[in-house]
């Protein structure tokens, strides 16, 4: 699902993300985590544009997914107390 997303093909939004129970949203997270650091950790040639623009987006909606997941887990959170 975080391939999906970075290539654009699934994007979150707050009603898909209602039907997620806490623990697949924790694992969600962790990937989307995970795959922001090994994208930063292997930044394309300087001297292809194409590449690095295309990483930008794809740093760019994987970025925003995560921060709805966060949000939507501090929700969950929030609730339980």
């Amino acid at each position: 699902m975080v391939r999906d997303i970075g290539d654009g093909y699934v994007n979150l939004a707050g009603p898909h993300m209602k039907k997620f129970p806490l623990p697949d949203l924790d694992r969600l997270r962790q990937e989307l985590e995970k795959q922001i650091r090994e994208m930063r950790s292997s930044p394309p040639p300087q001297d292809r544009p194409q590449d690095i623009q295309l990483q930008q987006r794809k740093m760019q909606r994987l970025a925003g997914a995560l921060r709805l997941v966060q949000h939507r887990i501090a929700e969950l959170q929030h609730s339980k107390a």
